[in-house]
């Protein structure tokens, strides 16, 4: 299959899935105009988002142009293809955790006034489901790109900003709900499902 079918099929699912944050950016764009009651480290995160930004480079110009065709990796077309359909579910998943934290979203570490803490839809078993579906769409993009350094821009941007972001959210969370999140920290976790929790729901639903 032609190398510019896999560009483009990569190009739209990135694009799909940027539109969805564009979209939950508008409308919640007076909310996300108030003032924070409660923030981590604001001019880092401003940073963390700009160096993830210019690690996506590689994968913009593997879209758009040839110049980064060195780095092509020969994968079957099957794993190229399962990579696209490991994008969408990604996407999905990135679209759900939206639809469920609502006005709480912010994409700095804040709290603002009003927020409540979520714990229904994928946040029921994941307390940072969203940063669950950015990998998973990066490691499908990576497939489907076929190309070691768009894959390892990808990657490595989300883990930098997933490894600064993680214990700073939960330690703003912690201080603005107190028990209430030490508690849902114990049945959740962080990036995927706690085996023992899924195991007591399984028991419960078989009663």
């Amino acid at each position: 299959m032609p190398e510019y079918v896999f560009r483009i099929a990569a190009f739209l699912l990135l694009l799909v899935y940027r539109v969805i944050r564009k979209v939950w950016e508008r409308r919640l764009a007076a909310h996300l105009t108030q003032r924070p009651t409660m923030e981590r480290r604001p001019i880092r995160e401003r940073w963390l988002l700009g160096v993830m930004g210019v690690l996506m480079v590689p994968t913009l110009l593997y879209c758009m142009s040839t110049w980064v065709d060195f780095a092509h990796v020969p994968l079957p077309e099957w794993s190229r293809w399962t990579g696209a359909v490991i994008t969408v579910g990604g996407i999905w998943l990135f679209s759900l955790t939206h639809t469920a934290l609502a006005q709480n979203w912010s994409p700095l570490l804040e709290v603002r006034e009003g927020n409540t803490l979520i714990t229904s839809g994928p946040y029921h078993l994941v307390r940072h489901p969203m940063y669950s579906a950015g990998l998973v769409v990066n490691i499908g993009i990576s497939l489907l790109c076929a190309n070691w350094l768009a894959a390892t821009g990808l990657i490595a941007g989300l883990l930098i900003v997933v490894g600064f972001r993680v214990r700073d959210e939960e330690r703003m969370m912690i201080d603005a709900f107190g028990d209430e999140y030490r508690a849902y920290m114990a049945r959740t976790g962080r990036l995927l499902p706690k085996l023992g929790y899924l195991l007591r729901l399984q028991n419960r639903n078989d009663r």
